[in-house]
């Protein structure tokens, strides 16, 4: 059995990797990307999604916008194709809760699913 060579190879598949996913694919590398997550799924800081909580940070400051703010992969679109985009901007919050933004993360580590071997070990 052959076992497949990759040009890039990441680990772990919290936000760092994952802007690292998004870039090369809105750049259109051709090269072959896989990352190693030893959880079974994308997730951020699961300790500390504290109802009520915020992330301190302004939204658009996500994953994505400062690269490339027409980017299918920004908080605000994560808000609109969930339907959550005029509830979110009737909250009055100025910085998303943690638990959205950890929804969020999920939400954009789903597209990439298929660049990933969760928890490799079994």
């Amino acid at each position: 059995m052959m076992n497949k060579i990759n040009d890039i190879i990441g680990i772990g598949f919290g936000p760092a990797n994952i802007a690292v996913a998004i870039a090369l694919e809105e750049m259109y590398c051709d090269k072959s990307v896989l990352f190693f997550e030893k959880k079974q799924n994308s997730s951020w800081q699961n300790e500390l999604l504290i109802s009520d909580s915020d992330i301190q940070n302004h939204p658009l400051r996500d994953l994505v916008t400062p690269r490339n703010p027409r980017s299918k992969y920004s908080f605000t679109n994560f808000l609109f194709e969930k339907s959550r985009l005029y509830e979110y901007l009737n909250t009055g919050y100025t910085f998303p809760l943690r638990i959205e933004y950890n929804q969020y993360v999920t939400w954009v580590a789903e597209h990439f699913s298929h660049l990933v071997k969760y928890n490799p070990t079994k």
